[in-house]
């Protein structure tokens, strides 16, 4: 630049300066235009020399690799924390990002929303569901051993009196047999009566 006539008639010229400030680049000059290459073994990221293979020291993730020297690269299988309780294994993926395996909360059973919140599993039971002795009960289903007990989601974990519902009170002298209020099966007692005064009805 700035080229003038020297003395001895030649043509003299004021070096171009295409230095960048930057202690990972080579700075050159070439067809008037500047060229400021990245040298080998380092990364210019966020307008920052950073050596090959170090990490971003705001994102764990990110990491130097000096054949893409203009952008932070997946650190890929790096070990970090994604900041949540519920996941275990954090990793850094192909994409760049921190994210670990769900911790499994599944108990098995169907009746059940299970869930996790600070590091803890949660089972919740669905609507209209119970769970006795660790099996899933409908509402209004009957207890196989007993039907006057069946299950109120209102109390869920353990059977209750199946009031009105029918059952056989094994007595054969009685009708329209039901559970009562205490869960007992009782029958109205059939009447016999022949309306002979010399016969005993049984």
């Amino acid at each position: 630049t700035e080229d003038i006539c020297g003395g001895n008639g030649a043509c003299l010229g004021k070096a171009k300066n295409c230095g960048d400030g930057k202690d990972c680049t080579t700075d050159l000059c070439t067809g008037g235009e500047c060229k400021n290459e990245v040298t080998s073994g380092f990364c210019l990221l966020d307008d920052q020399c950073v050596a090959n293979g170090d990490k971003n020291p705001l994102k764990v993730c990110n990491i130097c690799q000096s054949d893409t020297p203009m952008t932070w690269s997946a650190n890929t299988g790096a070990p970090c924390d994604d900041s949540n309780t519920c996941t275990g294994n954090d990793k850094c993926n192909s994409s760049g990002q921190c994210a670990g395996d769900g911790k499994n909360c599944d108990d098995g059973k169907a009746c059940t929303t299970d869930t996790c919140e600070n590091a803890q599993c949660i089972s919740t039971l669905k609507p209209d569901q119970c769970l006795i002795d660790g099996v899933c009960v409908a509402k209004g289903a009957v207890k196989p051993t007993d039907p006057c007990q069946s299950c109120n989601p209102n109390s869920p974990n353990s059977w209750s009196v199946n009031t009105g519902g029918a059952c056989d009170d094994g007595d054969g002298c009685t009708t329209n047999d039901q559970c009562n209020s205490l869960g007992k099966c009782k029958g109205t007692k059939i009447e016999c009566d022949d309306g002979l005064p010399c016969t005993d009805e049984e």
